[in-house]
């Protein structure tokens, strides 16, 4: 393997590994620990994301959770390896490969697709037993998929798109939260690629010339996302307060505390919903994962708990069944 690409699995940078330095980022961030298995079986999650936004780490530590107690894990995970990195040789080491939960292939245009579907069609033609744990996708990406790659799909327009797939729900449905007596405030919650066009008019919130939400005097911004320090920059230009969170307790206390939460980022929303505030999701109306998360919201919330686990379950036993075939 390429020294530059075996950096992304095990040359130690200060004492530890770049499996280690991922799994310190997340316990910072979730408070998330390993469970410590003796199974034999190993797994490899690639392409985790744990640049800072707090859903991502959070689904990320859910998956972890489950895949811990059963086998034993080792994490690939930007910024600790980078992801454009060919690591595939190293595939053939595992007894399964698992996409890490989320995104990198739901939008056409974002820079890890390309290197995903790199990994997952080389799996394929090794035989080696690769799963997508719990996404969404774009539809350019549909034909792309290899049939051998087993994909869970987080909500009902992805797993549409992909016969075969199996329906599942965000994992973080899944997440404990606390429970929240006070009800004050309204929280809005904006992706970090929108901060440059933000601006104000009167009561109401645009990206550009298009309108986002309407705010009053109890609106306060917020961010799960990675770029946490731009929002709070920009929300003094648009004269409403920024609560800032940096750690998943943090944002859980924050959104439980609020009577209601507008968000077109994924995870507060259904933080929100979890925690029974008056939830608006802004909805992006060309964006499949948005439009299915939107038509989930409108499920009972035991169900989409009840899928959530369902598929982590069967992701689970995927993983026993492929290596038993890969053994045969």
């Amino acid at each position: 393997m390429n020294p530059v690409h075996r950096l992304a699995l095990s040359v130690a940078q200060k004492g530890e590994s770049r499996h280690q330095q991922a799994l310190d980022r997340l316990g910072r961030l979730t408070g998330f620990r390993m469970p410590n298995s003796k199974n034999t079986r190993h797994i490899l999650m690639i392409h985790g994301w744990l640049r800072g936004n707090l859903g991502d780490a959070c689904i990320e530590a859910v998956v972890l959770q489950t895949l811990g107690k059963n086998f034993t894990v080792d994490v690939v995970a930007y910024p600790f390896a980078p992801f454009e990195a060919d690591i595939t040789q190293a595939f053939h080491d595992y007894d399964a490969v698992v996409v890490a939960p989320g995104g990198g292939i739901q939008n056409a245009n974002d820079m890890r697709a390309k290197h995903i579907l790199r990994d997952v069609i080389y799996c394929a033609a090794n035989n080696i037993p690769c799963m997508f744990a719990s996404h969404s996708f774009d539809p350019m990406y549909a034909d792309l998929l290899p049939e051998k790659c087993k994909v869970f799909c987080r909500e009902p327009v992805s797993h549409r798109l992909l016969p075969g797939s199996i329906l599942t729900a965000d994992l973080a449905w899944l997440q404990a939260v606390p429970v929240m007596k006070r009800r004050e405030g309204h929280l809005v919650f904006l992706r970090h690629d929108n901060y440059s066009d933000l601006n104000r008019r009167g009561d109401t919130l645009f990206a550009q010339d298009t309108p986002i939400v309407d705010v009053g005097p109890d609106t306060r911004l917020c961010s799960s996302d990675w770029d946490r320090d731009s929002l709070e920059t920009r929300s003094g230009l648009l004269s409403l307060p920024f609560v800032r969170c940096d750690t998943l307790e943090a944002l859980l206390q924050v959104i439980g505390r609020a009577r209601r939460v507008s968000s077109d980022r994924y995870h507060p929303a259904i933080f929100a919903r979890m925690m029974g505030c008056e939830t608006e999701f802004l909805a992006r109306k060309n964006c499949s994962r948005d439009m299915g998360l939107l038509e989930q919201l409108t499920m009972p919330l035991d169900e989409l708990q009840s899928l959530a686990a369902a598929g982590l379950n069967e992701l689970v036993a995927e993983i026993h069944r492929s290596r038993k075939i890969k053994m045969l």
